[in-house]
């Protein structure tokens, strides 16, 4: 799949689709549950982002990406890492580490959902 954006020099670190989305136009009044308890959780680490209905694809992860710094970018576009290098539980997440150093931590796995529908049908 070929991003529709990749911003910003700095943030070659993963691939967004953001179907001309600015922060402006969608904005979280709250965030999800399981991000602010994931991002409660692991508050003293690295993490470059967290995936909510995550699929692990090898080499890459991909889900809907909330990103802990400021970002021009909204939050929860559909997402997918560079190759993934390294896998291992921290705190009860799974974190994922790029080959570009960076981590994602999974804060909601997309089989967690039950039977639904196919990923971009449902998002």
């Amino acid at each position: 799949m070929m991003p529709d954006d990749v911003t910003r020099t700095w943030r070659f670190r993963f691939y967004v689709k953001n179907f001309g989305a600015t922060i402006a136009d969608n904005r979280f009044s709250k965030l999800p549950r399981v991000i602010e308890v994931a991002q409660a959780a692991l508050a003293g680490e690295d993490i470059f982002g967290f995936f909510i209905c995550a699929l692990d694809r090898p080499p890459r992860m991909t889900g809907l990406l909330f990103l802990r710094d400021q970002h021009d970018l909204p939050p929860g576009l559909p997402a997918h890492t560079p190759p993934i290098v390294r896998r291992f539980k921290q705190a009860g997440y799974w974190i994922f580490e790029a080959d570009t150093g960076d981590l994602f931590a999974v804060a909601h796995w997309y089989f967690q959902n039950g039977a639904l529908a196919p990923f971009h049908v449902v998002h």
